[in-house]
């Protein structure tokens, strides 16, 4: 139960408090955004789903934003799921600018994990510098792109069934 809380209390604060702190830095630059619950989904390889902060928007994304606030004990499960969350998105969108602004106790082997999927890993205090990063990505600066990710699943055309057909059996 204490965990489950921690878990809840971690997450009202990051909503409320932390993303708050880069709406403020994208304002201040003038940056159009959307917020997770002003938009359904961004597409992405295996599933469409939300990230925090959409720039501009879902349909023509430049950037997206995720906002986590993390203890030492649960860093590697938090990036685990994000990075997952990256990958499907930045391999959906070949030039999407993927974004994670941390806060708390991660561990230094998490983040460096991180950076090696997200364009960046930014501490909350550098969220003005992260708003600079997507201004110029909008200018047209493609320098900002760290990482391409080429991510895709087909189906194997020597497969003798269907995709549905394990599903069809488990019911």
């Amino acid at each position: 139960m204490e965990s489950t809380l921690e878990g809840i209390v971690r997450d009202l604060v990051g909503r409320v408090l932390f993303e708050e702190v880069v709406v403020e830095a994208l304002k201040e630059e003038n940056i159009k955004f959307l917020r997770e619950e002003e938009y359904s989904a961004l597409a992405g390889v295996v599933y469409d789903f939300r990230a925090d902060f959409v720039i501009p928007d879902a349909e023509n994304p430049i950037a997206f934003i995720e906002v986590r606030k993390s203890s030492s004990r649960h860093a590697s499960l938090y990036a685990k799921d994000k990075m997952f969350s990256a990958i499907n998105w930045k391999g959906q969108h070949r030039n999407i600018i993927g974004i994670i602004v941390v806060e708390g106790d991660w561990t230094k082997a998490t983040l460096e994990c991180m950076a090696k999927v997200f364009d960046y890993v930014i501490p909350l205090h550098q969220s003005q510098f992260m708003a600079r990063v997507i201004k110029r990505a909008l200018e047209g600066d493609e320098s900002v792109l760290k990482w391409l990710i080429d991510f895709r699943i087909n189906e194997n055309p020597k497969y003798l069934g269907t995709s549905d057909t394990l599903l069809q059996q488990t019911k």
